[in-house]
């Protein structure tokens, strides 16, 4: 009686059976000599391939979060000491976050990708760190108060007093005219800055916290700067016309927002040129509320710096 032969489907069970098992002391010595931390994992993005026990690890990484970082705003730096405000680096807790990998299918992605020479891929293990972050908190308002300013508006200069303002010709005037001035120029304003307290504390932790970029830029909000309005006008135009060799009152309407400044609105003029204001006045508020539709052309044509507006020169009143 011939005996029957096994299966070649129980043979290869078999020697696959065989295979896995033969595998146990290899994954069990391997898991060993990986620990604590396994190829490819960080500890805060530093590879501590090499390192095998928690003190080791700790004199390697300890120095690096207790240097200095420095709070850059603008072109000032200010230096902050980690200590000041008691902040510690949990590498235990760090190492046991690492041990996770040490199991199931992603230590045996690791222990495959290390016996086939494939690149270990790279898995980060985040900073545990503990903080007093109400002292951290504080120390940025108080440095908030040295740094938020203010927006400056907008300002008038003397053109003859602005080196870069292009040569202009100078009218020739009687010897007995006051020269008047070359005019006056508008210079643009200035933002302000106000420090983001709650954004600023995110970006010094997160500098604390990393083994590189040990510089963080403070966070601000910019203000911009006001606009000028006809109260800023009305100083300037008396500027303007201090020199003017002829006695002069001045009334400017914003026709699209109804907003006016006047220069010596008080002073008494002949009846001829009292109506002549009071007439331009009724047709710009007749213009601004009969016809808003034109209002935008109108608004255009005195864009800018070009400001229309009605002089009535009289004689200067003699002194007996």
């Amino acid at each position: 009686m011939r005996r029957r032969l096994p299966s070649t489907r129980f043979i290869y069970f078999t020697l696959f059976l065989v295979g896995v098992l033969a595998l146990f002391p290899l994954y069990s010595h391997y898991k060993q000599a990986a620990a604590p931390v396994p190829p490819g994992v960080r500890l805060g993005g530093v590879d501590v391939t090499g390192l095998k026990t928690v003190e080791e690890i700790r004199a390697h990484l300890d120095p690096i979060y207790h240097d200095l970082i420095g709070v850059r705003f603008q072109n000032r730096l200010f230096m902050l000491d980690p200590d000041d405000f008691g902040f510690q680096v949990d590498f235990d807790q760090m190492v046991a976050d690492a041990e996770r990998y040490l199991a199931g299918w992603e230590f045996v992605d690791i222990a495959v990708r290390e016996a086939i020479g494939l690149p270990q891929q790279v898995r980060n293990v985040p900073v545990r760190y503990t903080i007093d972050e109400a002292r951290l908190r504080a120390w940025v308002e108080e440095l908030a108060l040295q740094l938020n300013t203010a927006p400056i508006a907008a300002r008038v200069v003397d053109a003859e007093a602005n080196a870069d303002a292009p040569a202009t010709p100078t009218p020739v005037y009687p010897a007995t005219v006051p020269q008047p001035r070359r005019g006056l120029q508008w210079t643009p304003g200035a933002p302000g800055y106000e420090i983001d307290v709650d954004a600023s504390v995110a970006r010094i932790l997160a500098g604390l916290t990393s083994h590189s970029a040990r510089e963080v830029e403070l966070a601000a909000r910019e203000i911009p700067p006001p606009m000028p309005t006809m109260r800023d006008l009305e100083p300037q135009l008396t500027r303007l016309l201090d020199d003017y060799p002829a006695f002069t009152a001045v009334s400017i309407i914003d026709l699209p927002h109804g907003e006016s400044a006047h220069v010596d609105g008080d002073a008494a003029f002949s009846a001829m040129a009292v109506l002549r204001v009071a007439l331009a006045a009724a047709v710009m508020e007749k213009l601004r509320t009969a016809w808003p539709q034109k209002i935008p052309k109108l608004n255009r044509s005195v864009s800018g710096s070009t400001w229309r507006w009605a002089k009535t020169p009289t004689r200067r009143p003699t002194r007996r």
